[in-house]
């Protein structure tokens, strides 16, 4: 099922894709940052019950975006200090957008990482929803274009699965990970 989740700054729609399996497990994603809102799970009583932490709007997902509640973190997910990295014989420097302790770093992809992107919906079935984003050559400074799908599952015994996939046409960084609380 999709809903309307709000806009991004520019006016674009933000959706909600909500995906249900018969085992009692249910989950509301979204398309800014391939973003885990909701997951709501039966308890031993069979009463349903929220267990991730998330927003009511996308809007409160962009004014929060430092918290990455729920969201798809990368081009790469942790801390590079000063924003910079050497591959293949070759220097890059990256937006910094954290400095913990006073030292620069570039933080989960960037100032505009993954999680302030709005992804397009590939496919949407009952029980999953895939998620895909082209990382251009040059964004927040990594080398090569990086096509990145992202796909949430839900399914028997009350499972999520995220699973991320990455292609790219040059030597890059890449670290995707699932932020959630």
């Amino acid at each position: 099922m999709q809903t309307d989740f709000g806009a991004m700054d520019d006016g674009a729609a933000v959706s909600l894709f909500t995906i249900a399996h018969p085992s009692g497990i249910q989950a509301s994603v979204t398309n800014l940052g391939a973003t885990l809102v909701s997951l709501q799970v039966p308890d031993r009583s069979g009463s349903m019950g929220e267990v991730v932490l998330g927003l009511p709007r996308a809007e409160d997902y962009l004014r929060h975006a430092g918290s990455y509640f729920g969201a798809t973190a990368g081009r790469f997910a942790n801390r590079i200090e000063g924003g910079r990295f050497s591959l293949d014989g070759r220097d890059y420097q990256l937006h910094t957008n954290n400095a913990p302790g006073g030292i620069p770093c570039h933080l989960h992809g960037g100032q505009h990482g993954f999680h302030r992107q709005l992804w397009t919906v590939e496919d949407i079935k009952p029980d999953a929803v895939r998620f895909r984003y082209p990382s251009a050559d040059g964004e927040e400074g990594y080398p090569g274009n990086l096509s990145v799908a992202v796909t949430y599952q839900v399914g028997p015994d009350r499972v999520l699965t995220w699973t991320a996939e990455a292609t790219t046409n040059a030597p890059t960084i890449v670290n995707l990970v699932h932020h959630r609380y």
